[in-house]
């Protein structure tokens, strides 16, 4: 349940600011995954959104499917998105469904935890036409290139002080943990080239 949510709709073709009131939002969502190969993977997720009044940026239906295969350093990605009953004016009631479909292909360097990926990736590859905030229609085919990295550091040291309530016990990592334990202190980031976008 919610209240007093202020949203820009277009009246007369102008913005303007909009109290919803009090509102409802009920939903569910399914998500699976399945591993076809050691290196080609499914995966899919499905979600139903039903508002009491018309939201925007609020879809009653989202549904998610992609197929990733990873041979050796490679890694290639293509999935479909679909959104129905997607509001982009509350006033009017105007709702907008659409399908993208993207795809990504990426080479690695180092390991899946530590390293770097060059990458290329195209968006809208059907160039669907489509809109998600009214008078602002979203482009075309985009195609873009970049590089991804990270790393990962193991913080723990072979001792470490663990609380139990107001009592504290050394103890081995070793015996606290049957799996290696990272904690993530580095950096995830994408840097991408000027990609090409069809309008």
């Amino acid at each position: 349940d919610g209240s007093n949510l202020i949203q820009t709709t277009r009246v007369d073709g102008r913005p303007k600011n909009v109290n919803v009131g009090t509102f409802t939002n009920k939903g569910i969502e399914f998500e699976a995954r399945y591993q076809i190969l050691s290196n080609l993977s499914w995966d899919m997720n499905y979600s139903y959104l039903h508002t009491s009044k018309p939201i925007l940026a609020a879809p009653a239906h989202k549904l998610f499917a992609g197929v990733t295969y990873a041979p050796g350093r490679f890694t290639f990605n293509v999935h479909v998105q679909s959104i129905f009953d997607l509001y982009v004016n509350t006033e009017n009631e105007d709702q907008e469904d659409y399908t993208l479909l993207n795809a990504k292909a990426a080479y690695r360097f180092g390991t899946r935890d530590k390293g770097l990926s060059i990458f290329v990736k195209g968006e809208n590859l059907t160039a669907t036409r489509y809109t998600i905030n009214e008078g602002f229609p979203m482009p075309k085919a985009t195609v873009m290139a970049g590089i991804d990295f990270s790393f990962w550091y193991n913080l723990l040291e072979s001792k470490f002080i663990h609380t139990f309530g107001d009592t504290k016990e050394k103890m081995d990592m070793d015996t606290l943990y049957t799996n290696d334990l990272y904690l993530f202190v580095g950096s995830y980031a994408e840097a991408t080239a000027p990609g090409i976008s069809l309008y």
